[in-house]
Formats: structure tokens, sequence, C-alpha cells
């Protein structure tokens, strides 16, 4: 436990300088003409952004080094591809590859979520709460509407990552009483505050610039990264605690 407070610790500093350098490049910088320093330079803060993705593959490598589950390698394909995606999108030309590789991701990471849910309770939440998926489908819905005259030829790949993220969110919340209770909230957490981040990225590319928009996206990019993946390796931990002890038969 003491090991995973240490990694959440080591991966909020990394967040936070990120998240800093976000601020400080761009339009809404703290320095006047920023286009003179490196730190503007989109390929200096790919180096930057691409440590928080490469610090949860090195925590999570070190877990999976722990524990016999296969369900990891979904979890690494998850960061792998979002990894991918950070790189890519750095290049405007590359922003259909990006948006492909995160579809990956967020892909990686339903599968992860279906199959890190145990069969703890009968009913299914969004069967008996069906308002709640109705819910966040509305606000799906809504986000694609407002951008839908604004998208031209993108309208369709991002109508496909649209319902991609919000597969992801619907079964994030669909793991509710069939996992730990920390690992629940982290993870549709962290889903959430991906839609909200991609939302962000989404409106201030094809609508209107956001202030501050590189602020916001990488300070919700980075949480709903590590919500989501420190909240499965929270799901392994608690998984292994109550893990059924084989009987030794004794002649």
């Amino acid at each position: 436990m003491s090991s995973n407070k240490s990694q959440i610790g080591i991966y909020a500093i990394v967040s936070i300088l990120v998240v800093v350098f976000a601020h400080l490049k761009g339009p809404d910088s703290f320095f006047v003409g920023s286009d003179e320093y490196l730190l503007d330079h989109p390929w200096f803060f790919g180096l930057v952004k691409s440590s928080l993705m490469l610090t949860l593959l090195f925590f999570a490598l070190i877990r999976a080094k722990e524990t016999k589950t296969k369900l990891f390698l979904f979890l690494i394909l998850g960061i792998v591809f979002s990894f991918l995606g950070d790189a890519l999108l750095l290049d405007d030309a590359c922003f259909l590859l990006g948006l492909s590789s995160f579809l990956l991701a967020h892909i990686a990471y339903m599968v992860l979520f279906i199959r890190s849910s145990k069969r703890l309770l009968e009913v299914v939440i969004i069967k008996k709460y069906p308002l709640l998926g109705i819910g966040l489908a509305a606000i799906a819905g809504a986000i694609f509407y407002a951008l839908a005259p604004h998208l031209r030829d993108f309208a369709l790949p991002v109508f496909l990552y649209i319902l991609a993220i919000l597969g992801m969110a619907i079964f994030a919340l669909n793991r509710y009483g069939r996992t730990s209770p920390k690992s629940f909230r982290w993870v549709f957490l962290g889903a959430l505050f991906f839609m909200f981040s991609d939302s962000i990225i989404a409106f201030d590319r094809f609508q209107n610039p956001i202030p501050f928009a590189s602020f916001l996206i990488m300070s919700t990019y980075a949480l709903a990264q590590g919500l989501i993946v420190f909240g499965i390796l929270e799901h392994f931990s608690w998984e292994e605690a109550n893990a059924p002890v084989a009987k030794v038969s004794r002649k």
C-alpha cells in the first residue's frame, strides 16, 4: 500500500510540472512573445507531456510483474495507445491518426472495465437505473450536436470517437458494486474527466478558442489517466486480497 501511495505522489508531481508547462506555452502564456522560447515549440512540449504516460507505464509494468492476471495487457495497451495519441496530436497533420490512437486506447480501457467487473451484485447498475446511462448519452449527444456544424470532413471520425468515449464511461459506471468502492470511484471519475478533457479539445479546435485551453486540457487529462490507471491497479490489489485460498488436501 505504501508503494502505491509513493507512486501516486510521484505521478502527482509529474502531472503538476506538465500542467505548469502547458500554462506557460501558447497565447495564454505568462510570457509576452513566448514564441521566442523553446518552451513554446510543440515537440519540446511533447517531450514534457510524454512523461505522464511513461510514468504510468513504468508503474503498470512494475505491478504486472507481481501478478499473473492477463488483464494487464489491456491496461498496457490503453497506456501505449494514449502515449502514441499524445505524440501524433502534436502535429495537426496527424490529427486523424492521433484520434484513431486514442480510439484504440478507449477500446482497450472498455475491455479492461468489462473484464475487471466481478459478479458481486445480481443487478446491473445500467439496467436498474437506465437514466444514468441515458444522461451520459445525452451529454455526449449534446456535445456532438454543438460541434457538428463546425466538423465538416471530421464529422464521422469525431462521431465514432464520441461513441467510444461514451462507451468507456458507461462501462466504467457499470463497475459499480462489482469491484472495490475506491476502484469504482477512481475509474468512473477518470472516465468523466476524459470526456471533459476531450470536449475542451474539440470545442477549442473546431469551434472557438478557449482561454487557457492548454492548462484545462492537460490538468483534466492528467487526472483522467491517473485515476483510471491507479483505479485499475487498486482493483487488482483488491482482487488478490479477496481471492479464495486454495485448500491443501491431506492424505
